[in-house]
């Protein structure tokens, strides 16, 4: 399930409590995975802030 999709204004951020998300950036219409969100991180808060 998408969470946070690239180049929309975020309006949330996460805390994961428990288990794993994949970052993935879509370049020239492929999927990269550019890393991992793993249990206790945050996810999206930069963008809440800066919009």
């Amino acid at each position: 399930e998408d969470v946070i999709l690239q180049n929309e204004a975020p309006t949330d951020f996460y805390v994961l409590v428990t288990g794993a998300a994949e970052l993935i950036v879509t370049r020239n219409g492929v999927e990269h995975t550019v890393g991992e969100a793993n249990k206790g991180e945050l996810c999206g808060e930069i963008g809440v802030l800066c919009y």
